[in-house]
């Protein structure tokens, strides 16, 4: 989802780009994505105005209420009266069609009792038993006679309900239908609003004016919302230069090059205590350089590099400086001498005032200033009794983070 994140991790944390480079950086991202769905709105606003512009026939006289005031009274009026007739069919119509949908809702729910009771009835033909144990309750049934009879009376009523139903869909579709015969009488208006627009002033039809005073309407609202947009795009545009000059400000080549030599001169001197020498020589100028080097050399080498990378973050970094946890050092099989030196680096080399999680088989003689834990379990560090203690001391700290 992002691309070269490992590079701004590295930047990020040795203070080369400090905190507020990434926060103009969102800022500038958001601002440009914006701009880019401004930047397709104007596109898809440019071709519906020439798709429009290409298919409108200019008849370029403004419109003249006073030469065509009668008749536009005229055409108020008729429009009024069929929009009046519009919605009283079709509030009737929409009333009639819930009615409708609850009636075939009857119709349903009916037709399923109806059928579970008939159901129910050949059952208790079936049995010969006289009494009936409910599967579910342990309710016992009588099932003799009365009990049978009352099924049928119940089925008996069902399907007079069903049958009521189902008159009751059937006359509201017939209701339905004659509502929506006398939507053309509707026409009568149509048509008188018809002839309206077909009447002339001289050579001008007062359709072709209306036509003609809307498409110049359209014209003003196509200009408007260009206005608009082209506003927004330039504001937007500004927003992105000035946090891209901002952005700048922070990311000076001179604090860069003074960042890459306190790590350059932190590796050199960590290589030389941790003995590592031929260090290749693209560690020296890159934060986040690759490391190819191979057998027992490596693990000291990625040591010296590490410690160099955190005392780099502890001096430049504005972000939080978080405890250090090294899962033992002691890689590739190295010589007593050089794992008591790794050892003895990881514990004394690290930044002042820095937390360090060491986890190691042997501690090769070295003297430790803190606390050793000792696992009592083979292959499990923590311990489940201390589980809700230590959620207990931890929970404060947890919520409030996620409220931050």
């Amino acid at each position: 989802m992002i691309s070269a994140y490992k590079n701004d991790i590295a930047r990020y944390h040795t203070g080369i780009r400090p905190k507020e480079y990434y926060r103009l950086k969102a800022a500038r991202d958001e601002a440009t994505a914006a701009r880019g769905e401004l930047a397709q709105e104007r596109t898809a606003l440019s071709k519906a105005k020439q798709r429009f512009n290409d298919k409108r026939k200019r008849v370029g006289i403004a419109l003249d209420v006073g030469a065509f005031g009668d008749r536009i009274n005229a055409l108020l009026k008729e429009q009024n009266v069929l929009q009046k007739s519009y919605d009283e069919v079709r509030i009737e119509i929409s009333q009639l069609q819930a009615r409708r949908t609850a009636s075939r809702e009857e119709v349903e729910i009916a037709a399923r009792v109806l059928s579970e009771l008939e159901a129910d009835i050949k059952f208790s033909k079936k049995l010969s038993d006289a009494e009936i144990v409910c599967p579910v309750c342990s309710t016992v049934h009588e099932n003799d006679f009365a009990n049978r009879f009352g099924l049928h009376n119940d089925a008996d009523a069902c399907r007079i309900i069903l049958l009521e139903a189902r008159a009751k869909v059937d006359k509201l579709n017939a209701e339905i239908v004659l509502r929506l015969k006398s939507v053309p009488s509707m026409q009568v208006s149509i048509d008188r609003i018809q002839s309206i627009l077909e009447e002339t002033r001289g050579q001008i039809k007062l359709g072709d004016m209306l036509r003609d005073e809307s498409e110049r309407i359209l014209d003003h609202t196509f200009e408007r919302e260009e206005r608009s947009i082209d506003g927004d795009i330039g504001a937007l545009n500004e927003k992105i230069a000035a946090a891209k000059k901002e952005m700048g400000s922070f990311d000076k080549k001179e604090n860069r090059e003074k960042i890459v030599k306190f790590y350059a001169d932190k590796l050199r001197m960590f290589c030389k205590k941790l003995r590592v020498d031929n260090v290749p020589s693209n560690m020296w100028d890159n934060i986040r350089p690759t490391i190819r080097e191979t057998g027992n050399k490596a693990p000291r080498l990625i040591l010296a590099y590490n410690y160099a990378i955190l005392h780099t973050i502890d001096k430049f970094s504005t972000s939080c400086f978080c405890p250090i946890v090294i899962d033992t050092p002691l890689q590739q099989d190295p010589d007593p001498e050089n794992s008591k030196r790794m050892i003895n680096f990881a514990l004394n080399e690290r930044p002042s005032g820095s937390q360090l999680v060491l986890a190691t088989g042997s501690l090769h003689g070295v003297k430790l200033d803190g606390r050793e834990v000792n696992p009592e379990t083979k292959e499990q560090l923590l311990q489940a009794d201390q589980y809700e203690s230590v959620r207990s001391f931890m929970l404060p700290f947890i919520n409030a983070v996620l409220s931050e």
